[in-house]
C-alpha cells in the first residue's frame, strides 16, 4: 500500500519553528544519534542545508536533510515514521532530493550508512547509489560493538 496522498511535503527552509521541532522529534525517535533542534535550525539557516519535511496533518512523518559540499551534496539524514515504512515514502523523498540537488547544479549525492542497516542499504542501492568505501568502527553504540560506515555515492549529472 503506498503512502497516503494527503501528505504535505515542505522545503526545510519554509518550515516554522514548531515544524522544525517536529522534525527533530522524528529524527530523535528514528536514529540513535539525532541532532538537537538548535543544530537542525543552524544547519538550515547558516549552512544552506536543504531537504524536506513531510507532514500528515500536524504530525511529522518524514524528513530528509542534505548539506552542500562544494560540487556534491551529502544526504545527512533521512527518517520515516514507522507507520509509513515500506510504503515508498523514503524512495519518494530520495527522488525529490535528487531533483533539488540536480536543480542546484550538484554533481553527486554522497551518504554514509551503518553496515548493519540492511533496509537503508537496500533502498540506496535500489535508488542507484554505489558503495565507495568503508570507515571501520565509525558508529559507536552503547549496547553493541562499533559498526562500519559504508560510504556511498550517486552521480546525478
Amino acid at each position: 500500500m503506498p503512502f497516503p496522498p494527503s501528505l504535505r511535503f515542505s522545503d526545510l527552509n519554509t518550515l516554522s519553528g514548531a515544524d522544525l521541532t517536529k522534525l527533530a522529534d522524528l529524527q530523535a525517535a528514528s536514529l540513535e544519534e539525532a541532532w538537537s533542534l538548535q543544530t537542525l535550525t543552524s544547519m538550515i539557516q547558516t549552512q544552506s542545508a536543504f531537504g524536506l519535511g513531510v507532514f500528515d496533518g500536524e504530525a511529522c512523518v518524514g524528513l530528509t536533510v542534505y548539506l552542500p559540499c562544494v560540487d556534491d551534496c551529502e544526504l545527512l539524514s533521512i527518517a520515516t515514521a514507522p507507520v509509513l515504512r515500506g510504503k515508498g515514502l523514503a524512495k519518494h523523498m530520495l527522488d525529490e532530493g535528487e531533483k533539488a540537488a540536480q536543480g542546484s547544479g550538484f554533481d553527486r549525492i554522497l551518504l554514509e550508512v551503518a553496515d548493519d542497516n540492511l533496509a537503508a542499504r537496500a533502498l540506496y542501492q535500489h535508488h542507484g547509489f554505489s558503495e565507495d568505501g568503508r570507515r571501520k568502527g565509525y558508529y559507536t553504540r552503547a549496547d553493541s560493538p562499533a559498526r562500519d560506515a559504508i560510504l556511498m555515492s550517486k552521480p546525478i549529472k
